[in-house]
């Protein structure tokens, strides 16, 4: 790293807790919209983690009572027209993406790869092939005002889809 470089990262790290402070805020805002809703799983690490929130992220769980189908889910949140709230993530695990797939990364061509199919079949990680799908995602990196409409927008949803 040049001396240039460096001298951004350092003035960065000085502003970077009020940042994440932020992000924390916003990411409140999408939990308060979805309270209480038996069928959206917020996601969080292990005890006593700090989360930065650079996504907010939850699970929709088909199985709870009273809850849509990922159909009914996506097809709301697609009318909804949300900015910043997505579902799906990138709609499948990454050994399902072509790069990895088609062995398209160089990665397959390396010596240390060697004798390694590369080759990922359905059902190598059935829990991924189910969770990814259902991955709801806030991007908080914005106005703070964006962040409070999706999730009043979030908040209206749930409580039109809630059938429990």
């Amino acid at each position: 790293m040049n001396d240039l470089t460096a001298a951004v990262g350092l003035a960065q790290l000085e502003v970077m807790p009020g940042f994440i402070a932020g992000l924390r805020r916003k990411a409140a805002l999408f939990d308060q919209a979805v309270e209480g809703c038996p069928w959206i799983k917020l996601q969080r690490g292990p005890e006593g983690a700090e989360h930065s929130f650079y996504h907010w992220a939850a699970t929709l769980d088909e199985s709870a009572d009273g809850g849509p189908s990922l159909d009914e889910f996506k097809a709301a949140v697609k009318e909804a027209a949300f900015t910043a709230v997505s579902v799906g993530y990138t709609g499948m695990p990454a050994y399902k993406h072509p790069v990895i797939s088609q062995r398209r990364a160089r990665a397959f061509r390396a010596a240390e790869n060697n004798g390694h199919s590369g080759r990922y079949e359905d059902g190598t990680c059935p829990a991924a092939e189910r969770a990814v799908p259902r991955i709801i995602l806030a991007y908080l990196v914005g106005p703070e005002e964006t962040a409070q409409r999706e999730a009043d927008r979030l908040h209206s949803l749930v409580g039109r889809l809630g059938k429990g």
